[in-house]
């Protein structure tokens, strides 16, 4: 059974009301009225008591029940109402803007309600308490005052500890679907795609059940974004019964999983902070202890802090590198020493502008190292491996040798023995050419160019400055070069010094300047030695220079002669040269005496002329003539007494 209670019925003109049906009975208790008046028109049947009384058949016809009217408490049973009409035909309406209409069940005390209030809000009640409201701005639940469209507003279970918690949250989506995987309520979001109105979902966001198990608690949340030709959206995000979240797959295997398969050229992952200045943290790390890292940006600057060690692992967990909170970074230690620790069995460090060759940084050992550029050790090989056509590598051996080695004309990728050019040995000498400098007597440099010709020290400057090799016994004024070589290029000659001043100079006309530096005479290719022509003493000269230049002594002991013969030259020979005076082409007008090396040679005194490279007379040996002298004296001598016994005879006759 029904109950119907109605504070008022304003049908409009030409309206009929039916209430009931046949052989239903409606019972009526008050006082019927028309606008106040005695109500027109048919009533057939009112029940005793009521009050009512009839009234005209035309008109408007208003059923008006005042609650205050003292004895009604129920319009009685009423099994139907029918209104009919065109526009509106019924008009519910309460005086003071309370409840217009009730509805009840047979053991409801109060029941539901739809009321109005007097700005035109249509309200919803249950048992007398509002619980939604329609106005202008749009449908609140749980709110008076609305500030959208639909507006929820709930007292939610703060703890959310159980499942009907959660159903305090002010909405709830159901799917009355089988249980299977994929059931689940959810959201979908929709919007016009096009000018004839037609509306397409962009995005949805879905709670659904991950398994098809009987009883499954576990589910997932899914967001659906709209990225097809076909209109259907398709998942991009999930967040599994772990929490885990992935985004561009629908699988998670950690907290956040993002995965950029398929993708050429859209970035996976990019954080953004475009206000104020100094350091802004894009990715924070914490644990029970608080904050542990952090990635972030300064100006331009990307940072990464930590408050402890970073470490660097595959995923096995074996640590690979590691850098400490003191900034210390090493790779395959725990413990670094310096700001780089590489440590390992043959460790290696590799630096290039490509993929192959560069340069190498290694350690076989705890006290070796080895740097090399174009060549790595025991990488594809299982010794010094080329990475180029030419190698160079500079290595510290055990015994605390430095060596230097380069090679060229290799095969890259081909096992090659490094060749070495130069050695620093561990007390410091340094060894071109050689392992072993301190072979030698003068070690601290030693060049061994062995048989190659050509090859030396070349010590290079410009045309305009000098080239010095200086021998110090301090490092100040001329202890810094107490002896040395000097060649100038401005003038090209090579001056050599000692106690730090010039002693002797070869100039540019080769010339051998000895206490002098300037050539007075203007030759070339000669000798000058001041201090000789301060030197004298009774003596005959013995010094004599050959056709070679060669500067040399004349002896005559019989220590430095053989195969002895007596002159065969003499008077006869002497009497054919010619004894005449000259100037010399060099000499200015200075006259000389002398013969003509020519003229002697021609006489048979070729013992005395000494001759060029080309066999020519160029020179006599004027002190080796005193022999043919002597002889012709003796020759003479011999004439003379033989004279003198001829007139002593013919005086004595």
């Amino acid at each position: 059974m029904s109950k119907l209670e109605v504070d008022a019925i304003e049908p409009q003109s030409g309206t009929t009301i039916t209430i009931g049906s046949s052989g239903d009975t409606v019972n009526l208790v008050g006082t019927l009225n028309s606008n106040g008046s005695p109500l027109p028109g048919d009533i057939s049947s009112v029940v005793a008591g009521t009050g009512l009384s009839g009234g005209g058949t035309t008109g408007a016809v208003t059923l008006n029940v005042e609650a205050a009217q003292s004895g009604i408490t129920s319009l009685g049973t009423l099994t139907g109402l029918t209104v009919t009409g065109t526009g509106v035909v019924t008009t519910f309406k309460s005086t003071n803007n309370n409840t217009v209409l009730r509805l009840k069940g047979s053991n409801a005390t109060n029941g539901g309600a739809l009321g109005s209030t007097s700005s035109g809000d249509l309200t919803f009640l249950q048992n007398l308490a509002e619980g939604m409201r329609l106005n202008s701005t749009g449908l609140g639940i749980g709110t008076t005052s609305p500030d959208s469209v639909v507006n929820i507003e709930a007292t939610k279970t703060t703890a959310l500890s159980s499942e009907p918690d959660f159903l305090t949250l002010g909405l709830t989506v159901d799917d009355n679907t089988a249980y299977n995987t994929g059931v689940g309520g959810g959201i979908a979001f929709r919007g016009k795609r096009n000018s004839s109105g037609t509306q397409l979902v962009y995005g949805a966001i879905v709670g659904t059940k991950n398994s098809a198990t009987n009883d499954g608690y576990n589910g997932n949340l899914r967001f659906f974004t709209n990225n097809n030709g076909n209109g259907v959206p398709t998942e991009h995000m999930r967040i599994d019964q772990a929490g885990k979240v992935s985004i561009g797959t629908t699988t998670s295997d950690g907290i956040l999983k993002l995965d950029n398969t398929g993708q050429t050229s859209e970035t996976l992952l990019t954080t953004e902070d475009t206000g104020g200045s100094g350091a802004h943290s894009h990715i924070t790390l914490k644990n029970t202890t608080g904050t542990v890292a952090s990635i972030l940006t300064t100006s331009d600057n990307l940072e990464f802090r930590v408050d402890d060690a970073t470490v660097f692992a595959n995923i096995s967990g074996t640590e690979h590198m590691r850098i400490k909170s003191s900034g210390l970074v090493g790779i395959g230690t725990s413990a670094p020493e310096l700001p780089l620790s590489v440590v390992g069995l043959d460790t290696q460090i590799h630096f290039s502008e490509a993929a192959d060759g560069g340069g190498y940084l290694m350690s076989e050992a705890d006290s070796q190292f080895r740097i090399s550029g174009g060549a790595g050790f025991k990488v594809g090989g299982s010794g010094w491996v080329a990475k180029a056509t030419e190698a160079a590598i500079i290595g510290h051996d055990s015994g605390g040798d430095i060596k230097f080695f380069s090679n060229t004309s290799l095969t890259a990728g081909n096992v090659f023995t490094p060749t070495e050019r130069m050695r620093i040995d561990s007390s410091g000498k340094v060894g071109i050419g050689t392992a072993s400098p301190s072979s030698y007597y003068a070690n601290h440099l030693v060049v061994d160019i062995g048989s190659t010709a050509q090859s030396g020290i070349t010590i290079v400057a410009d045309s305009s400055n000098q080239a010095m090799l200086a021998f110090a016994d301090g490092t100040s004024g001329d202890t810094r070069f107490r002896g040395y070589l000097d060649y100038n290029h401005s003038n090209d000659s090579l001056a050599f010094a000692s106690s730090g001043t010039e002693r002797m100079r070869i100039d540019n006309s080769g010339n051998l300047l000895v206490g002098r530096s300037d050539n007075p005479s203007g030759v070339s290719n000669s000798l000058y030695a001041t201090g000789i022509y301060a030197v004298t003493g009774a003596v005959s000269a013995n010094v004599a220079v050959n056709s070679e230049g060669l500067l040399f002594r004349a002896t005559s002991s019989l220590r430095y002669k053989n195969t002895i013969q007596n002159a065969t030259h003499g008077l006869t020979e002497l009497l054919n040269l010619r004894p005449v005076t000259y100037k010399g082409n060099n000499d200015g007008d200075k006259i000389f005496g002398g013969l003509i090396a020519e003229e002697v040679h021609e006489a048979g005194l070729t013992e005395f002329v000494e001759y060029d490279d080309e066999g020519n007379p160029d020179a006599l040996h004027y002190s080796n003539m005193v022999s043919i002298c002597i002889k012709a004296i003796q020759e003479q001598q011999t004439k003379i007494q033989e004279l003198e016994a001829r007139i002593t005879t013919l005086e004595n006759a």
